[in-house]
């Protein structure tokens, strides 16, 4: 009979399987990088990940960690403060919606999709203008999730931008928000992309039941 060995580097648990350690910080790296991919539901599930190690701590030890020189810390800081209804933590989430690094301020925008808060509009509609398309996409999805139709005139704004992902995020949020005309969202129903075209005769349809409800006579009393 052959015997297993356990090499260097490696544990073996009680299941028998066999791997390299890797400690939190490291999984986190992975994660934080994965936010990035082209794929959304690669960056769904990095988010939803992250959000699985986050701890929930104390609101003064969470608000510290976002002043670590480490990027990895400050994402694992923002989806602990997500957790917490401490207003204080708010404050931190909006910060961190300005922190210099990507991985950081799309975790932010990500919390504020999971969690709306009708307190982030601003915050949020400037991460429109973020340099990573990310970053913008993640924010369309928390406007999307606040309901308000106050800002369908900046997500109207986007349905000429060349990324598919946050086009398609755009859409979904105009549906959610019933705050845009139906032809602003017409030209995108023949889109060369399939996601697009989806999305936008979705969005339509609800746009323009939306728009037919809003002109009903009201009853008279």
């Amino acid at each position: 009979s052959h015997e297993k060995t356990v090499a260097p580097g490696q544990a073996s648990g009680p299941d028998g399987r066999y791997g390299s350690r890797m400690d939190v910080s490291g999984l986190q790296e992975i994660l934080g990088t994965a936010l990035q991919d082209d794929d959304p539901e690669v960056r769904k599930a990095a988010s939803e990940a992250l959000e699985r190690l986050a701890e929930p701590r104390d609101t003064e030890v969470l608000l510290g960690r976002l002043e670590s020189q480490d990027p990895t810390r400050r994402v694992r800081a923002v989806y602990g403060l997500g957790l917490l209804k401490d207003p204080r933590a708010r404050e931190g989430l909006r910060k961190a919606l300005a922190d210099p690094v990507v991985e950081v301020r799309a975790a932010a925008a990500r919390v504020l999709a999971d969690h709306p808060d009708p307190r982030f509009l601003e915050p949020l509609l400037e991460r429109l203008d973020d340099p990573a398309y990310v970053v913008r996409t993640t924010a369309v999805e928390a406007l999307g999730h606040t309901r308000d139709a106050k800002v369908a005139p900046f997500l109207v704004a986007l349905l000429d931008d060349p990324s598919v992902d946050l086009l398609v995020a755009t859409l979904r949020a105009l549906e959610k928000t019933l705050g845009a005309e139906p032809d602003a969202v017409v030209p995108l129903a023949t889109h060369k992309e399939a996601r697009v075209r989806a999305a936008a005769v979705t969005a339509l349809a609800t746009l323009a039941v939306a728009v037919a409800d809003s002109t009903l006579p009201t009853p008279s009393e």
